[in-house]
């Protein structure tokens, strides 16, 4: 899980996958390696979700916008 605050692990564990996203995505994201060998059948509602090749990400839409810009930012800027 990637989050804006810290949060304990068991946290990140009963995040809901599944059904009403609810408060307790707001942000917050899950990310996954999204291998050949699987196929992700469920997601949260209303989760706004990417693909960078081999990742999958979903969760609070407003954090992966900021994700997808800095992915798109020039290296020099980091």
């Amino acid at each position: 899980m990637i989050s804006r605050e810290a949060a304990p692990s068991m946290e990140a564990r009963l995040l809901p996958k599944s059904g009403p996203m609810g408060s307790a995505w707001q942000g917050r994201v899950w990310f996954t390696l999204n291998p050949s060998q699987w196929c992700l059948l469920d997601l949260p509602e209303l989760a706004g979700v990417r693909q960078w090749g081999r990742f999958l990400a979903f969760g609070d839409d407003e954090l992966l916008r900021e994700m997808d810009l800095a992915l798109a930012a020039p290296a020099s800027l980091f």
